[in-house]
């Protein structure tokens, strides 16, 4: 045992001397190359043993057949919870939300189906009885459309709008909740026209478009909303119940797309509503939320970065109502 101790002490004793001796002698740059690349390797390893999930890349069902598409990398419900994304190389957090945007920039665009969208968001009557919200006849008071060429850079103006109030019928006077959620006053809608006229000062406007094609074969533009309420149950209930579905021509009772739908299939992230779809892709908010008017330039400029950023084809998602069918 004795031997054994005094072998290791010995061993030891080596090793501290020849320490000693290394430490007084001048590095050479191989050697100074070779531990800088050891430590490296080392911390590498310590950062790329934390695990994020991505999730595997699921096809667009929007996209047009044999059109490749570019993963976006992992969902932002999938992140870890910290305040960015830790970077492998640094070691240090960076924005997860621009990381994101880096990684889902197409290499190239496919072309998209559509040269133009007509993107429309009504606000119509509504009531509450304490706290509760009735359903009760709904009748459309602000009427508004923006054209944009999908074709544009993100910053160029809409083609051109268009916008009205609408004098209700059924229950003319507004509810004071109705007032709050979408700023309309009662002598906002006083006086103006009811939707039938409105309805033909719009499907006239449109026909004055030189650029849009609204015959079904070759249609060139696609309408555009944030939900599938707009055209699934406010318009075509309003419009069968004041028997005015005679007015409304084919390119008008075909489908939509829901800006919703195009949102998540383009970034693989769920949309929490126009205010979440503009803070997602860090756009600022136009005007008011609720004005009819606003939110339609709101969802336009959504449309647009989507869009460039990512490129997908924006197509229908939701067939013509059942409404026109009954």
């Amino acid at each position: 045992r004795r031997r054994g101790v005094l072998r290791v002490h010995l061993q030891q004793k080596r090793r501290s001397e020849k320490s000693k001796l290394f430490a007084s002698q001048p590095i050479s740059p191989f050697l100074f190359t070779f531990f800088l690349t050891l430590d490296s390797l080392s911390h590498s390893t310590r950062i790329s043993s934390t695990h994020y999930p991505i999730s595997p890349f699921k096809p667009d069902k929007m996209s047009a057949p044999g059109v490749p598409k570019v993963d976006t990398g992992p969902k932002q419900d999938q992140l870890p919870a910290s305040t960015g994304v830790v970077d492998a190389c640094a070691g240090e957090e960076v924005d997860a939300s621009a990381w994101l945007e880096q990684t889902s920039t197409p290499a190239s665009q496919p072309e998209q189906k559509f040269r133009y969208a007509v993107v429309m968001d009504f606000e119509a009557t509504c009531f509450e009885d304490k706290g509760v919200k009735l359903k009760a006849l709904q009748e459309i008071i602000e009427f508004p459309a923006v054209i944009i060429d999908l074709n544009a850079p993100p910053d160029a103006p809409p083609l051109a709008e268009f916008h009205r109030y609408v004098q209700p019928t059924d229950i003319p006077k507004l509810s004071d909740f109705c007032t709050k959620l979408t700023g309309i006053r009662q002598e906002m809608v006083d006086g103006h026209a009811t939707i039938d006229a409105v309805l033909r000062d719009f499907i006239a406007w449109i026909e004055a478009q030189p650029y849009l094609i609204k015959h079904s074969e070759g249609k060139n533009f696609v309408i555009c909303t944030c939900g599938d309420w707009d055209f699934k149950t406010m318009f075509p209930t309003e419009i069968k119940r004041k028997k005015l579905d005679g007015l409304v021509p084919r390119w008008l009772k075909a489908g939509w797309c829901n800006v919703k739908v195009y949102f998540e299939s383009c970034t693989g992230t769920k949309a929490r509503g126009m205010p979440g779809m503009l803070d997602s892709l860090r756009l600022p908010l136009i005007g008011r939320h609720h004005s009819g008017i606003d939110d339609t330039r709101n969802i336009a400029n959504i449309v647009k970065k989507l869009v460039n950023q990512w490129g997908d084809p924006v197509d229908i998602t939701h067939p013509p109502a059942r409404a026109w069918a009954e």
